[in-house]
Parts: structure tokens; C-alpha cells; sequence
């Protein structure tokens, strides 16, 4: 699918800065940048916050420590996609409400 692209798809003859200077004046652009932004900085801060947290907090050794958050990481990129999926199929906003509240 990805390699070959999709072969239904039609063929968009605007030049690219002319579809890039529409999309800026699209204001849900901003919006779901600002929450990809804050979601996904949470992501990375925490992955490299939870190490040091569970050696200083709950005594784990460092390796320990080092292997559940590479799960938590692991598991939570895999997760990610389902979360689009979810958002795809349901409302989107409320999905992420949800995961949000979790």
C-alpha cells in the first residue's frame, strides 16, 4: 500500500506552495499541531523522565528501571496507531478526551 500508493486517488494540479498557503489559513491546522505538540512533547518528556523516577522514588535498580521504561515506551508507540484508529472511526475529539482522561 505504501509503496505503491493509491492508485484511485486523483491527481491535485495546484502547486505546492499554493496548497501549503491554503492549509496555513486552515485554523484547525494550528489546533491539532498545538495538540500533537503538547501530546507527543508529554510522550518524550516522560520517557525520559520515567527512569530516574522509578530509581529515585521506588528504589528499582537502573537496569530495571531502564527495562520497564523501554516496555512502557514500547507499548506506548504501538498503542498510538490505535488511538488514530479509534479517532477515525469514532469522534475524535471525544476519543481524545478519553485518552486524555486515562
Amino acid at each position: 500500500m505504501f509503496i505503491f500508493g493509491d492508485t484511485q486517488e486523483r491527481k491535485i494540479k495546484v502547486p505546492l506552495m499554493a496548497q501549503m498557503k491554503t492549509l496555513s489559513k486552515n485554523y484547525k491546522l494550528y489546533y491539532l499541531s498545538y495538540w500533537y505538540f503538547i501530546t507527543f512533547g508529554a510522550f518524550v518528556a516522560f520517557g525520559i523522565f520515567l527512569p530516574n523516577y522509578l530509581v529515585n522514588h521506588f528504589g528499582i535498580d537502573k537496569v530495571d528501571a531502564g527495562i520497564r521504561s523501554g516496555v512502557f515506551i514500547a507499548l506506548a508507540t504501538f498503542l498510538r496507531p490505535i488511538g488514530g484508529i479509534l479517532g477515525d472511526k469514532f469522534n475524535a475529539v471525544k476519543v481524545l478526551m478519553m485518552i486524555l482522561l486515562l
